[in-house]
């Protein structure tokens, strides 16, 4: 729905001068073309201020330069909802309608819209097309859990991607050690790549 999107444009404009991250940015693409048509996620880790911010945000106007458009979520706690885990299903949901609006389902339950449209659009548009999708969320550690020690990234990061479908983050590096068993897991179900921002 339109009042779902968030316009990200003044978050994103903070990070409008990145300088000599190429080789990430390049590394990014690789590990998303590496995939072939399995789901995939690739994580760009580091510590506070290393610039993760700046380089998913990079990827993305690089990407929109060439014509394609990744739906992304900014996780920023204590701006409006955009912590909250359904906020982030909400955000991304709407951009993948406005790019697929053929596969929107107005009767879909807000807890399960998300998995359900990405199973559509890999069915139904990309699989047939041999197009890919690619999502964007940082600050996945920013996401906001209703109960202490909850991890509450289950609430809106689909347990798997599926074909042709992937998802690029960023967290710091004791986040991504923390979550080192939820990714063992994925590896086995479709991949993920991790990328170092320092």
């Amino acid at each position: 729905m339109a009042r779902d999107l968030i316009d990200f444009g003044i978050e994103r404009s903070r990070h409008e001068h990145l300088f000599g991250r190429e080789d990430v940015l390049a590394a990014i693409d690789r590990h998303i073309d590496s995939a072939g048509a399995s789901g995939r996620w690739v994580l760009v880790t580091g510590g506070p201020g290393m610039g993760k911010s700046a380089i998913l945000s990079r990827w993305l106007d690089v990407h929109e330069q060439r014509g394609h458009t990744a739906p992304h979520h900014f996780l920023r706690r204590d701006v409006r909802d955009w912590d909250r885990p359904e906020a982030v299903a909400r955000s991304l949901s709407a951009q993948i309608e406005a790019l697929y609006p053929a596969q929107k389902d107005p009767e879909a339950r807000p807890e399960s819209r998300l998995i359900e449209l990405l199973a559509k659009v890999s069915k139904h548009e990309l699989v047939p097309r041999g197009e890919r999708l690619v999502l964007v969320v940082d600050g996945l550690d920013e996401a906001r859990s209703d109960s202490a020690g909850q991890n509450p990234l289950p609430g809106f990061l689909p347990y798997a991607l599926p074909p042709r479908v992937r998802s690029g983050g960023g967290m710091p590096r004791d986040t991504r050690s923390r979550m080192a068993s939820r990714r063992a897991r994925r590896r086995k179900r479709g991949g993920c790549a991790g990328i170092s921002a320092s």
